[in-house]
């Protein structure tokens, strides 16, 4: 179990903002769920916190520390199953 923070993350994919400031805080052991409609950047933001995609504001921390796609050691802790891989980006 880790401690995530999410702070002000954007992703935008040409002129379409798919993350706009971002930010949240689970601690370890708490359970969520991403809902929203289609289109509202719910797989976006999973890319940005696994490594698929890099944000291209703000930062999310893994235990403390901040997480970048480099960082094998991080990125193996998030475990995400996506329904279809996505191209890195």
């Amino acid at each position: 179990m880790m401690d995530i923070a999410v702070s002000h993350v954007t992703k935008r994919f040409g002129s379409t903002t798919a993350l706009d400031d971002v930010s949240f805080e689970l601690e370890p052991g708490e359970v969520v769920g991403v809902l929203g409609a289609n289109g509202a950047g719910k797989t976006t933001l999973l890319n940005v916190m696994a490594g698929v995609f890099i944000p291209d504001g703000g930062e999310i921390r893994y235990d403390g520390e901040r997480f970048r796609r480099d960082r094998l050691d991080l990125r193996r802790r998030f475990f995400y199953l996506p329904d279809r891989p996505s191209r890195p980006v």
